[in-house]
């Protein structure tokens, strides 16, 4: 598993097939997926997501306490920018993480 950064609280890595069930806590929230650009997921399509968020070099684990409680996802646009996206689960927002 390969962490890019660790701070106090938090560690940032890339995910593996194994974050499927935290990940599922993330993605199957309609309130938490209200606003990104995909439907909200089934728990089945989460474990899939995971592999997938896995081989991606654009997709990062935001890890408190041995759960991942929420996703980065960071990718190169060209000329220069970046897109950059964060989305956490419902029960660990407002306490500073993002």
């Amino acid at each position: 598993m390969t962490v890019f950064f660790s701070t106090e609280r938090l560690t940032v890595r890339k995910f593996t097939p194994d974050d499927c069930d935290d990940l599922a806590d993330i993605l199957t929230d309609d309130e938490v997926t209200y606003f990104e650009p995909y439907a909200t997921f089934t728990r089945e399509a989460c474990v899939q997501e995971a592999v997938n968020f896995s081989q991606s070099d654009e997709f990062y684990a935001v890890v408190y306490n041995g759960k991942v409680i929420g996703k980065i996802y960071f990718s190169r646009r060209g000329g220069g920018s970046y897109e950059i996206g964060y989305t956490f689960n419902k029960a660990y927002q407002g306490q500073g993480f993002a």
